[in-house]
């Protein structure tokens, strides 16, 4: 028989075809009974069929396509899920009129938590942060949430509000300025130039174009860093693109005034932020304008958030980053932020700006207007004194306790804050009742801040030394200084020598830590000589740091004390330190009233 009339023998089982042995067809095999498992048969042989390649090639694109599906879906879920999104804003914050309808909040940067880690590691970067959170802090920084900042530095997570890279570098610069390490205070300008180069920087990954709570905070902070320095300009630009980031963020409004339906409601906690970022910079913002004699960016009419309130935050901050008075002389304890207080006493002060340096009614009315000025003047310091019995008991102080405290950073900034008012609006008024009896006169006003504004330096310098102050301190000596050297008859400029003396060491002495007091104390001793035509009246410099000028020749102290020449023309609010400060005339700087405001009344 051929072998295509053989008989086809049946398939072998599954088991047989699995093991690849010989099954002998049976049912059960021998294989199965003997291992006494199912024997399971088939009818089907598929290894000789081929599916054509039109099919494969189908089936092939088929799950080509899927894939891109499947992939697009994790892609998207991803997203959803992904700060980055979430967190970058498409537009800014413009009010509740806009037409754009999007919640300010902060941009993400991946890898932002490691730049932190590594930071949060430098032995310097922390030196520095503690130097300027126990001795600058708040001053002019109280819109920094400081328990937030160090919250976010010492535990760093992929999101952050409070901190960023640039804000650790700029917070760095000014605390490596007032190091007592050498090495240390050489890295501040190092500090400031790679927070100010990493916030500027635009293009995909600069900050500049994406405004954030940290980097608004790190441009305030870097514009007080180029003040301290004696860079004015600089420091005005910078405090613009600050305060115009926080209204890019819409700090100025109220949470339930912009967004009239929130999904989630804004807390309490959330509220108080914003009220404490918005009054901080506002705070910063009347400073500047004051010592620049220049129009303020923020306004109290512009505020549709939260009334300032004072803050206690010392709960939960590490000791190192706390100021700790270790003072026997009494004073009551204070570790809070005074932002209420604090804005109360800047209102005071633009009402009476407004007042008296409008020009309001035509020349020809001079005399009455000049009357009428003076009295907001007098207005003006007894509204001053109100506020100041009107602090909480731990603020308050009087004349006669003026050092108490002093040595307190924060109460001392207050202090000083409080007696640069004074001396800017009574300035111009300095040749009003000079018969010695009025007590409530400018000049007396003046003269009694002077030598408050001495008692409370010396008590911080005879606990602390002046390289741990603050720019407060150098503004209330120069702006001291300056009222002390435009003094008119009968009470001359030379009959308060020894505080002029005591001063300008001061002054002297704090220009190892800020550039800004060394410009200062160069151009008051160049004026100072200038008016006087002895060649020996070049100040000498005693071991204690203080000069003492040396005057032979008659004629030049009668020079001195006589009043600086009119500047038609020159009229406007008080600038002490101008950007030009440094190149123009002295008399400009410093004018009386009646020569600012034209001829002086009859």
């Amino acid at each position: 028989m051929s072998d295509r009339h053989k008989p086809r023998r049946g398939l072998s089982c599954v088991r047989c075809r699995a093991r690849k042995v010989r099954c002998d067809n049976q049912s059960p095999c021998g294989v199965c009974a003997k291992e006494g498992t199912e024997c399971i048969r088939t009818s089907q042989d598929r290894r000789k069929e081929r599916y054509s390649q039109a099919f494969v090639d189908g089936l092939q694109a088929k799950a080509t396509k899927l894939e891109a599906v499947v992939a697009a879906v994790r892609q998207a879920l991803a997203d959803s899920d992904n700060p980055r999104d979430q967190r970058k804003p498409d537009s800014g914050v413009y009010g509740p009129t806009s037409v754009f309808n999007t919640e300010p909040t902060a941009p993400y940067d991946e890898g932002e938590h490691l730049v932190i880690r590594q930071l949060n590691q430098d032995p310097v970067i922390v030196e520095c942060l503690q130097q300027f959170f126990k001795w600058q802090y708040p001053g002019h920084f109280a819109y920094i949430i400081r328990s937030g900042f160090l919250h976010e530095f010492l535990n760093p997570q992929p999101h952050f509000i409070y901190c960023s890279s640039e804000l650790v570098y700029a917070l760095a610069a000014m605390g490596a300025s007032i190091a007592d390490d050498p090495n240390i205070k050489s890295r501040a300008i190092d500090f400031y130039t790679k927070a100010r180069t990493r916030l500027l920087s635009g293009g995909p990954t600069g900050k500049f174009d994406r405004p954030s709570v940290a980097s608004m905070h790190a441009l305030l902070v870097l514009s007080f860093f180029d003040l301290s320095h004696g860079h004015n300009s600089s420091s005005w630009m910078l405090s613009g693109l600050g305060v115009r980031m926080g209204f890019d963020l819409g700090f100025h409004l109220h949470p339930e005034s912009v967004f009239t339906a929130p999904s989630n409601p804004a807390s309490p906690e959330y509220i108080a932020i914003r009220s404490r970022v918005f009054w901080g910079a506002y705070m910063a913002d009347h400073f500047v304008s004051l010592v620049f004699g220049r129009p303020t960016q923020l306004k109290k009419s512009d505020a549709w958030t939260a009334e300032p309130e004072d803050v206690r935050e010392s709960s939960g901050v590490s000791p190192e980053y706390l100021f700790i008075s270790n003072s026997a002389d009494g004073e009551a304890p204070y570790s809070g932020i005074p932002i209420a207080s604090m804005v109360t006493l800047i209102d005071i002060c633009n009402a009476s700006i407004d007042d008296i340096f409008n020009l309001g009614a035509a020349r020809h009315k001079l005399a009455a207007r000049y009357a009428n000025k003076l009295e907001v003047v007098r207005q003006f310091n007894h509204q001053m004194i109100q506020w100041r019995c009107s602090l909480p008991l731990e603020l308050q102080w009087t004349p006669r306790n003026v050092a108490v405290g002093a040595d307190n950073p924060t109460k001392l900034s207050i202090r000083l804050y409080y007696y640069m008012a004074l001396l800017c609006l009574n300035r111009p008024f300095l040749d009003v009742g000079v018969d010695g009896n009025d007590i409530s006169s400018p000049r007396a006003v003046v003269l009694q801040a002077v030598d408050e504004v001495l008692g409370c330096v010396t008590r911080f310098r005879d606990v602390h030394g002046l390289q741990k102050a603050s720019i407060y301190v150098v503004y209330a000596l120069v702006f001291s200084v300056s009222v002390l050297l435009i003094l008119r008859p009968p009470l001359t400029p030379w009959e308060r020598q020894p505080q002029i003396d005591l001063i300008m060491g001061y002054i002297h002495e704090l220009s190892s830590t800020w550039n800004l007091a060394g410009k200062c104390y160069d151009q008051l001793i160049r004026k100072m000589n200038s008016q006087v035509s002895a060649p020996s009246s070049v100040p000498e410099v005693t071991s204690q740091g203080s000069p003492q000028y040396y005057v032979d020749d008659p004629a030049g102290l009668a020079a001195m004390s006589q009043p600086p020449q009119s500047i038609p023309g020159s009229v406007g609010p008080p600038m002490f330190l101008g950007s030009d400060f440094m190149v123009n005339d002295w008399e400009p700087i410093f004018l009386p009233y009646h020569d600012t405001m034209g001829a002086r009344p009859q």
